[in-house]
């Protein structure tokens, strides 16, 4: 793919619904099978990929005018093989409803190690809290559904994440009667709209944000037909919302509801942006930003982000201001992006001020095209927005994670005026 950067992008695009949500949602409906009917699933790679693997597991997925839905069949195989490693989350998420079926699989991977993985682990960890039987080696893990009821009152995620949160939400609603409390949980926007939706299946919640803790309650013993809407993602929204400022353009974000981006304008706020917001669009714009100095210090500290962020508001910070300071909750994941943005015309630095450590951004940043094999990860997207503000030509490999972690990406980028073509 090769890009000619530099141009304004301008127009209206629709914000696609959130692919992390979609996942959320379709382990949920393993659960609750056929109780739940979905809208307007994300068709991003990443969950139609996985809707393909689910049916290689012999779950139903039946799709009309009502929406989509998806069950389980008692005698679809346990034995399950995951063929794409990057599918491991998506796999995990159905574990749930897929135990609760058959009490007992067996998953195969074709990678070596993933099962003994750091990050597999930490899943395993929680199902243990589950008190699942658990076999893992190189390439297979067994999982055995516990023969007694759950005990354990309280449990503590390893690390707050949206994943990890989600899955201990799944499990709760696979096999918990009774109240139960998470503390160290991530209450990002896409889970909160998960929790309202297992609120409509009989659960209630109460959650005090600032201390991560999150008290979870089964109420009603029958299970009633929901219908659910997938809401917006909002790193879709981010990077389109920011591409026409930083492009000196102007893109009108739709399918958006305001009340829902209130932790997004909070950021725009504190960067010294403005916004126009109604109902189901947003519009942002610059203020002048000429006078912050070294010594201005933006501090995004906001349970709703997560680390991907970080990229995306230091390329905003590049571009309208003249120095500054960020500081994040997650500087120690800096070495997946910082050297890509240094190779593209960036001036930032990870500095250690007071025995924290910050970015330090240089700007205004002049950017210029270079070749660049883009990362099979939701960081790509941030990158190719870099290529699309930088003047002159970048040259692209390893493109496909463009539409794998964002719905139809690239032409919609393509529709707003950038300056794209294939190899």
């Amino acid at each position: 793919m090769q890009i000619k950067g530099g141009f304004p992008l301008k127009g209206e695009v629709d914000v696609s619904p959130s692919s992390q949500e979609s996942l959320f949602s379709l382990g949920s409906g393993l659960i609750f099978n056929e109780s739940l009917i979905l809208d307007k699933l994300s068709l991003c790679g990443l969950v139609t990929q996985s809707l393909e693997m689910y049916r290689e597991f012999g779950v139903c997925i039946v799709r009309n005018d009502d929406g989509l839905s998806v069950s389980n069949i008692k005698d679809s195989s346990s034995v399950l093989f995951l063929k794409h490693s990057y599918l491991w989350q998506p796999l995990f998420f159905a574990l749930p409803g897929l135990l609760r079926t058959h009490g007992f699989l067996s998953v195969r991977s074709g990678r070596p190690k993933l099962f003994l993985s750091a990050a597999v682990k930490e899943a395993l960890e929680l199902f243990f809290e589950f008190g699942l039987k658990i076999q893992a080696d190189d390439d297979f893990l067994n999982l055995t559904k516990a023969d007694h009821p759950f005990e354990n009152k309280i449990i503590t995620l390893s690390q707050k994440s949206s994943f990890l949160t989600a899955l201990a939400l799944l499990m709760t609603a696979a096999f918990v009667e009774k109240e139960i409390v998470f503390t160290n949980v991530k209450l990002d926007i896409e889970i909160l709209r998960f929790l309202d939706m297992l609120k409509k299946f009989g659960f209630d919640y109460r959650i005090n944000q600032e201390d991560g803790v999150l008290f979870l309650n089964k109420e009603l013993k029958e299970i009633p037909v929901v219908r659910h809407s997938i809401g917006f993602d909002p790193y879709d929204l981010g990077i389109f919302s920011l591409s026409g400022l930083l492009s000196n353009g102007s893109v009108i974000c739709k399918k958006v509801v305001s009340k829902e981006i209130l932790p997004f304008l909070s950021i725009l706020e504190k960067i010294g942006l403005v916004f126009e917001s109604s109902d189901s669009s947003l519009t942002i714009w610059s203020e002048n930003t000429d006078n912050y100095s070294l010594s201005k210090t933006f501090s995004l500290t906001s349970p709703y982000f997560s680390w991907v962020w970080d990229p995306l508001i230091c390329l905003a910070l590049s571009r309208l201001c003249q120095n500054c300071l960020l500081a994040t909750p997650y500087t120690h994941l800096s070495s997946l992006w910082i050297r890509d943005f240094r190779h593209l015309g960036i001036k930032i630095e990870l500095v250690e001020i007071s025995e924290e450590k910050m970015y330090r951004i240089s700007g205004k940043n002049s950017l210029s095209g270079k070749s660049l094999n883009l990362p099979f990860s939701p960081l790509s997207s941030c990158l190719f927005l870099v290529c699309l503000l930088a003047s002159g030509k970048s040259n692209l490999s390893s493109d496909s994670a463009l539409d794998f972690f964002h719905e139809n990406l690239v032409q919609r980028f393509i529709n707003l005026g950038a300056q794209i073509s294939f190899n």
